[in-house]
């Protein structure tokens, strides 16, 4: 017998009829596995008052079939309750229906893999709560499930809550979130001041609840997705409106493109000075005049720059291993020098390396460390220069010698300062060497007298042969003539 959704009996005349039906049948009994036969029994029963305001309510096939819920225990009398007496004629019934079948379809399954009944209910309230309210777009039992399983989104009396991450996600997208009058039972638009005032540790009722469910689940999926908050957080930061009919083709876009995508720089190192603590003192440019010196940019080698792409599969990996892949990917057709620092950008992060060519390996580098001073470089400057400046500090065979004078001089200066001075006047000495013979004014005063000397030497030899050609010459002209 098929019942229309609202036949217009009530559901005491239903009754009479059911039970006229059920007397004549001798009450109803089922078959178990066993081909034991098994009288039904209600595991709830309606409780009196509720009997007496069901009575009266018009018959529909998805109140019986809530009833039936109820008395075998897969709802609660709230929830029957609130759904029969509180939600108006609204058509619900393919709901209860998909609600049924998933209880039928749990029964076979693992234990694991079973949803409570509890939960359950939720996801049925959730989409009966939707179709009650004009302001809620009203979404499905299936698709209410598929909102349930997502870890950034909560159930509470039948409506949708996010995080405050996703929650200020869809207000920045102008999307609005409500917030209910429960003497009126009316929804109205949540305050857009208060939005910044809601984290995930308020009560519920403090909280706004999304009203775009369609809206909502459209991008919980992505949220769910590897780097999916951090596309959300990408959007929203740069003011990205998502194509709204394919918002998987953005995401996809925005992994191939963003998340995939690493640029590579690489800095040769230029000396010394920091010793064993790799820092930018010693990577970044230094320009000298008027006996001042100054701390230039960190500017990276052309031959080093790359952008290296992963492939699609990869996009499952941790930040961390994304990183590592990129690194050996571009080390496959790059070669490095030794210290050289290896830069990574990938979304607004920034990760360093440093290069060891004896090992083939990289460290890590923390950022605060390279970025800091590790002294006071005008103070070692000054104290360099007045230490050169006195002309006793030798440079022999790449090592260097300071009098015992000039360091108790500048160790009373520079304090725990002082090994980056010392560090400094070598790499200073060290450029007056290798420049010195293509310099002429870093030269001393005896190798430009020496240089100058040989070079006269080597005029007269060249003058001396041209004079001897040219006697040569002669004495064959003579005797021609003769």
């Amino acid at each position: 017998m098929k019942f229309k959704r609202f036949t217009g009996e009530d559901m005491q005349t239903m009754l009479f009829r059911s039970a006229v039906i059920l007397d004549a049948f001798g009450g109803v009994e089922l078959t178990d596995d066993n081909g034991k036969s098994q009288r039904v029994k209600s595991v709830n029963h309606l409780s009196d008052t509720l009997k007496k305001k069901l009575l009266n309510r018009e018959y529909s096939e998805q109140n019986e079939r809530l009833i039936v819920l109820f008395s075998l225990g897969a709802i609660d009398e709230e929830t029957l309750k609130f759904i029969i007496l509180h939600t108006g004629d609204i058509d619900i019934l393919d709901d209860i229906t998909a609600f049924e079948n998933r209880i039928m379809q749990d029964e076979g399954e693992n234990s694991n893999e079973v949803v409570d009944n509890t939960v359950l209910c939720e996801i049925l309230l959730v989409a009966v709560v939707s179709k009650k309210y004009d302001e809620i777009s009203p979404i499905s039992f299936e698709q209410a499930a598929i909102l349930r399983s997502n870890t950034h989104i909560q159930f509470h009396n039948g409506f949708v809550y996010c995080d405050s991450d996703l929650m200020q996600f869809l207000h920045n997208q102008g999307k609005c979130l409500g917030e209910i009058d429960t003497e009126s039972d009316i929804i109205g638009i949540f305050n857009d001041e208060y939005i910044s005032q809601v984290n995930d540790d308020c009560e519920f009722e403090r909280k706004p609840f999304v009203l775009n469910l369609n809206y909502l689940l459209e991008y919980a999926s992505i949220y769910n997705k590897p780097y999916g908050i951090d596309y959300m957080q990408y959007v929203q930061d740069n003011g990205i409106q998502i194509d709204t009919s394919n918002p998987l083709s953005d995401y996809t876009e925005y992994v191939d493109k963003i998340r995939l995508s690493f640029d590579f720089s690489g800095y040769n190192r230029k000396r010394s000075i920091c010793g064993s603590k790799v820092n930018h003192l010693d990577y970044c440019q230094l320009s000298v005049d008027n006996d001042t010196c100054e701390i230039g940019n960190v500017n990276y080698e052309d031959m080093y720059h790359a952008v290296i792409l992963l492939n699609a599969d990869d996009v499952h990996y941790t930040f961390d291993e994304l990183i590592q892949k990129a690194v050996d990917k571009y080390c496959g057709t790059h070669a490095l020098l030794d210290s050289t620092l290896l830069e990574v950008k990938n979304c607004g992060i920034t990760k360093r390396f440093i290069y060891h060519k004896e090992s083939n390996s990289f460290n890590s580098v923390d950022n605060n460390e390279f970025t800091k001073d590790l002294f006071d470089f005008n103070a070692v400057w000054a104290s360099v220069q007045r230490a050169v400046s006195s002309k006793k500090i030798k440079y022999v065979n790449g090592n260097i010698i300071i009098p015992q004078e000039i360091k108790d001089e500048m160790r009373s200066e520079l304090a725990d300062q002082y090994s980056y001075a010392e560090n400094y006047l070598c790499y200073q000495f060290s450029l007056y060497d290798a420049n010195r013979e293509s310099n002429k004014l870093l030269q001393k005063f005896s190798e430009l007298k020496a240089a100058a000397h040989e070079n006269a030497v080597k005029r007269d030899m060249v003058a001396s042969a041209k004079e001897d050609m040219g006697t040569k010459k002669n004495n064959r002209n003579s005797c021609t003539n003769v």
